[in-house]
């Protein structure tokens, strides 16, 4: 895997994107003390497609967070149609 973005005393910390190993993006988003996936990013299968926008904790995605913003977006989309 190739990893380019930030890093904090030799660790990924901040904004950065990951690549397998037949440089595809699977992952753009932010890392923290060498930990992947912390923070709010876009994860992709290995045909690049988009599988999961929301919050990753420690690598794992944040379903509860992600439903609520879903919520939140498709309320303001429906008043936004009215």
């Amino acid at each position: 895997m190739f990893y380019e973005g930030e890093y904090l005393n030799g660790e990924r910390n901040g904004k950065g994107k990951e690549y397998n190993y037949n440089g595809e993006l699977i992952f753009d988003g932010e890392y923290k003390e060498g930990e992947k996936w912390n923070g709010i990013g876009k994860e992709y299968n290995n045909n690049g497609q988009l599988i999961f926008e929301g919050e990753f904790i420690e690598g794992k995605r944040n379903i509860k967070f992600n439903q609520v913003l879903d919520k939140y977006i498709n309320f303001w989309l429906k008043i936004d149609n009215e």
